[in-house]
């Protein structure tokens, strides 16, 4: 009985440190960026926000996928997170929220 308790409770500190470390985001979460897009003005720039929403998750290759519309998703992975580049066609890092720089 010792050994089950032991294992119990060890099962379940590994699960709360990794739920701690690794985010899970709900369907509706909503964040709002602010870029500066080109201005056709040398040195005139206004800024601008961008409002994403996750509007769906899917399983693919071991990852859970956030799917944020306009065929823009991200994952999360060692505190790092990586969004899809259409151009290249691959998911590339954007955010290290491990870095201290």
């Amino acid at each position: 009985m010792k050994n089950f308790l032991l294992t119990f409770f060890s099962f379940f500190c590994l699960n709360l440190i990794i739920s701690q470390q690794m985010p899970i985001y709900q369907i509706g979460t909503t964040w709002t960026f602010e870029y500066i897009p080109e201005s056709p003005k040398p040195g005139e720039y206004f800024v601008k926000f961008k409002n994403y929403q996750i509007i769906d998750t899917v399983h693919s290759n071991g990852r859970l996928i956030y799917c944020l519309g306009d065929r823009d998703s991200f994952y999360l992975e060692d505190d790092k997170m990586f969004f899809w580049d259409d151009r290249l066609k691959s998911y590339e890092m954007h955010y290290d929220f491990a870095s201290d720089r």
